[in-house]
């Protein structure tokens, strides 16, 4: 039986020197939902703003599903693993 997670990953990427809107986020696109027990990656990547960059699973409080890790490096994030439950 395929267990799927339905639930919505948003991403925050805040920069030094941007205001809201000032920043562009673009993501790859997922190949399907995400499978619990299934390698999952999708990666971003923001312009705009000066600085360093700050990334965040969002709203505030909001968790990955068990299994997945938010990877950011600079300019470039990436949430990646293999959930093992059902959110």
């Amino acid at each position: 039986m395929r267990r799927t997670i339905a639930r919505t990953i948003l991403f925050a990427a805040l920069a030094a020197g941007a205001a809201w809107g000032q920043l562009n986020v673009n993501c790859t696109l997922a190949t399907g939902p995400v499978e619990v027990n299934v390698p999952y990656t999708v990666g971003c990547t923001v312009a705009g703003g000066t600085g360093s960059y700050t990334w965040q699973i969002g709203p505030q409080g909001t968790n990955l599903p068990d299994g997945l890790t938010l990877m950011p490096s600079g300019a470039n994030a990436t949430v990646s693993g293999t959930p093992t439950t059902p959110a």
